[in-house]
């Protein structure tokens, strides 16, 4: 369960996975505070799994497939994701 992340993170993860791609760990690590590369992996396999379950979520993923806009359309719309991870996959 990823308990340990909150709004803001989830904007910045977000922000930056626009600014240099879903999987350029190293990068946005560099620029959150308080994660490594290890949590953003398993955070980030998990959420672009399961990111249209979150409220909202039109608004916080548009462009970012290939990568695109850093911008988020409404913050006030994230949710932080309470998702287990069980043998590899996510639940």
């Amino acid at each position: 369960m990823f308990t340990n992340w909150n709004k803001p993170e989830l904007r910045k993860f977000l922000e930056l996975s626009g600014r240099y791609g879903r999987t350029a760990y190293t990068a946005i690590a560099a620029e959150m505070d308080n994660k490594t590369e290890d949590d953003l992996e398993a955070y980030a396999e998990v959420y672009w799994q399961r990111y249209k379950e979150i409220p909202g979520e039109g608004g916080l993923t548009s462009g970012r497939a290939g990568g695109g806009s850093s911008a988020l359309a409404d913050p006030s719309e994230t949710s932080v994701l309470c998702f287990t991870r069980q043998a590899g996959k996510a639940t």
